[in-house]
């Protein structure tokens, strides 16, 4: 009567079978060792599992690809992370330090500016125009200069909106014009600016 000789499970065929899913390579290597089936199925099911499980191999490298500095492992993922944390903290340093390097305004300066940046958006000025409504307003020559000179304005449009207001009101010549902006303010070459915009 023969013995029956116990078979390891991982020469069983279910198993096999679950490591070609699974382990694709463990899979193939039992395969061969347990000399499951012919040996021409044994190199077309070799082949065919290779191919499977390549997708499955370039994952586990990629996934696993790692940095070593200084004896140390790193992953990928981990180094952006704190590459982004460092940059994020850096902008913040850089952020707060310009705040703190930016001159403290007075409330008398920050009113005037507000004033200054509530008439510019109604109505046309001059640079020494602004400082002279600001004064009239009852703001001090320098905190009305201040505002003037940080308000933002750009004087050559500020002519050419002055120039087409009057041209708007009643005509005018070109000098007369250019006169009428000098008197309000406006430098020669802003005054020339100006009627030049309005089509002179």
């Amino acid at each position: 009567m023969e013995k029956n000789v116990k078979v390891p499970f991982w020469k069983k065929t279910w198993f096999i079978v679950l490591a070609c899913i699974f382990i694709p390579p463990a899979g193939i290597a039992l395969l061969w060792i347990g000399q499951k089936g012919n040996l021409i199925l044994r190199i077309i099911l070799t082949v065919l599992i290779g191919f499977y499980s390549l997708p499955w191999l370039s994952g586990f490298f990629v996934g696993r690809n790692n940095v070593t500095i200084n004896n140390q492992t790193v992953t990928n993922t981990e180094t952006v992370t704190e590459d982004n944390n460092a940059a994020e903290e850096k902008a913040a340093a850089d952020k707060a330090a310009a705040e703190a390097s930016k001159p403290q305004l007075t409330l008398a300066q920050k009113n005037a500016l507000s004033k200054a940046k509530s008439y510019l958006s109604f109505s046309a000025f001059s640079y020494p125009g602004l400082i002279r409504q600001l004064e009239f307003e009852g703001f001090s020559t320098e905190d009305s200069t201040f505002a003037a000179d940080n308000c933002g304005a750009d004087w050559n449009e500020q002519a050419a909106k002055k120039a087409k207001n009057y041209m708007d009101m009643t005509a005018f010549s070109r000098d007369g014009l250019i006169r009428q902006l000098e008197f309000e303010g406006f430098t020669s070459e802003q005054a020339e600016y100006g009627v030049t915009a309005v089509g002179y």
